[in-house]
């Protein structure tokens, strides 16, 4: 049987230890966090880059094709 004032101590370091752990994750997570959020910013950036690029796409195709319409009709 463990002596109790023998016991406290490798209580503590494993408590020590466990601490530690946690800490590294919690900061890891963290980082990680923050990555994502930088990546995401500019995701969107891109999204919107490419949705203007397309509206003016469409207006250029809907000029066009809007002229020829009108032809047709004469």
């Amino acid at each position: 049987m463990t002596d109790d004032a023998t016991d406290l101590p490798r209580q503590m370091n494993q408590l020590q230890d466990q601490v530690r752990t946690l800490q590294e994750h919690a900061a890891f997570a963290d980082h990680a966090d923050e990555s994502l959020k930088a990546q995401l910013v500019e995701v969107d950036r891109a999204v919107r880059a490419l949705a203007q690029r397309l509206i003016a796409l469409e207006a250029r195709l809907a000029g066009l094709v809007e002229p020829k319409a009108e032809d047709d009709a004469e």
